[in-house]
């Protein structure tokens, strides 16, 4: 009896673990059902992203495509009002230099008229030498007669006078051109180690000739070591501030040009006495086509040029005026 009890018993425990084993299957079938269903979706959402990705990344790359086009349409139009600004430049300088071009070029020429006329006479006192020569003659009357009437004494010695003002001259000339060349030069993006105060004094022959009827120009250039550096764009520069200065000046007034070294850079300064800016707008000489010149006389790009072409050099240009007294403009490049 205790056995058939005992076995119910058992029997009942494991009809109860069947059904809860049933149970726990069914659940589990059910676990694993909704998890294939989740793994699916998963998939499907990380195909879906995937795309999504592939699609974002193609419109990025576009854009960064239409980034470096714009971006050089951007470099190339700097680089296109940087030379237009420089022609402007040069333009306004034009008249300057034919004048002074036109100064020893004129007393070459007349020099050279001056010479002609100096070898006809030599011309002709070699003929007649030649004559007696060949006659095995003595000097002959007409010899004489030409020597004193030509004055060979003064020939000789005007004629050195002569053509030492003319080499004077064509190198004169020589050196305008060569300063007009490095000023305009298109190789903008060359560096070289680049001497300061030569770059400055370039830039004083340029502008001199625009300015030299109403100011003076004073240096105070210290020993300075070369810099790598763009020669053309600096010459630019300094040569933009020169004139800018010159405007300034009512009447007449003194530049003063001073350089100087530190333990990291030099530093140059840009002196004037002219009329200097006014308060409310100094702060804005730098910006892009700002100008305070009438329609048609500027197009407010020289000093922003000169801004950027001292930023591409790692230096830094400021400014200080006080009104009716004058401007300093300051430039400081790293060693």
């Amino acid at each position: 009896m205790c056995d058939l009890i005992v076995i119910f018993i058992l029997l009942y425990v494991v009809g109860d673990i069947i059904v809860a084993f049933g149970k726990l299957s069914d659940a589990l079938l059910m676990e694993h059902t909704r998890r294939t269903s989740y793994e699916e979706k998963l998939l499907a959402l990380n195909t879906q992203l995937e795309q999504k990705v592939e699609q974002r990344t193609e419109k990025i790359n576009q854009k960064n495509i239409e980034l470096i086009k714009i971006n050089q349409d951007l470099a190339d139009t700097q680089q296109q009002l940087v030379q237009s600004e420089k022609m402007a430049s040069v333009g306004q300088l034009a008249a300057g230099v034919a004048h002074e071009i036109n100064n020893p070029v004129g007393f070459v020429t007349s020099n050279l008229a001056t010479l002609e006329d100096y070898m006809e006479d030599y011309s002709q006192a070699s003929i007649l030498v030649q004559r007696v020569i060949d006659d095995n003659g003595t000097i002959t009357e007409e010899i004489t007669a030409h020597f004193k009437k030509a004055d060979f004494d003064y020939l000789n010695e005007n004629s050195e006078s002569l053509l030492s003002e003319s080499i004077a001259g064509l190198k004169r000339v020589t050196e305008i051109v060569k300063n007009l060349k490095q000023f305009s030069h298109v190789d903008s993006l060359d560096t070289q180690p680049c001497d300061i105060n030569e770059c400055i004094k370039t830039a004083i022959n340029m502008a001199n000739n625009d300015l030299k009827y109403q100011c003076q120009i004073k240096t105070k250039l210290a020993e300075l070591p070369t810099i790598e550096a763009n020669m053309g764009k600096l010459i630019q520069v300094f040569t933009n501030l020169l004139i800018n200065s010159g405007h300034a000046i009512t009447n007449d007034g003194i530049i003063y040009v001073a350089t100087k070294k530190n333990k990291h850079s030099i530093n140059i300064e840009f002196v004037d006495n002219g009329k200097g800016i006014p308060p409310d707008i100094v702060d804005k000489i730098f910006d892009p086509f700002f100008t305070t010149k009438p329609v048609g006389e500027g197009k407010g790009l020289g000093l922003s040029i000169c801004y950027d072409i001292i930023q591409e050099h790692e230096g830094e240009i400021t400014v200080k005026s006080t009104e009716g007294k004058g401007t300093v403009f300051a430039i400081t490049l790293p060693l």
